[in-house]
């Protein structure tokens, strides 16, 4: 067997000074961030809050609009066009002014949406033959058509924002263009 040699190693105990000071520099930092953070909890916490409410509520349009296609002689290619989709959910047909239980009919809808659209009524009966909850009515409404149905107020109908790409009567300048992938 093998005898194992221990070293003992005497412990210095550690000079006042240095000690005094390592307390006093800790004691420093960590009073130091006691009031930074009673600063932020006390003082700035009712600014910070707005800060972040409206950093949580930035309005982001879905639908960016794309930009126009041009050549190297910038004529116009392509450009976008904003249509709209105009939904209709009978259960919550209501005019502006009625009390939230009044559910108006079909018929009364019809009748404002025939004038505004300048419509035949009966295209827009057939359209709610067999409904069970929402209906759509009608594809690539243009800007003023949809500013017309907003203008009625009537709940349960909704438009829906989405673009189209228009292509230009020069159909000779696609057969350059390449789509990369």
């Amino acid at each position: 067997m093998r005898k194992i040699n221990k070293k003992i190693v005497n412990f210095v105990p550690l000079n006042k000074r240095r000690f005094k000071s390592i307390y006093l520099i800790t004691l420093f930092i960590i009073t130091c961030l006691s009031m930074r953070v009673l600063d932020l909890q006390f003082f700035k916490s009712s600014n910070l809050k707005f800060k972040a409410i409206t950093m949580q509520n930035k309005r982001i349009n879905a639908i960016n609009s794309r930009r126009s296609i041009v050549d190297k002689n910038n004529r116009l290619i392509a450009f976008d066009k904003p249509l709209y989709r105009l939904w209709a959910h009978p259960k919550y047909f209501n005019f502006p002014g009625d009390s939230y239980r009044t559910i108006r009919t079909i018929d009364e809808v019809v009748d404002k949406l025939s004038k505004a659209l300048n419509i035949d009524k009966k295209v827009l009966y057939s359209k709610f033959n067999n409904y069970e909850g929402g209906v759509k009515l009608f594809d690539e409404l243009n800007e003023e058509d949809s500013k017309k149905i907003k203008n009625l107020h009537i709940s349960g109908l909704d438009l829906e924002l989405y673009s189209q790409k228009i292509l230009s009567s020069r159909p000779s300048l696609f057969k350059y263009c390449r789509i990369r992938k």
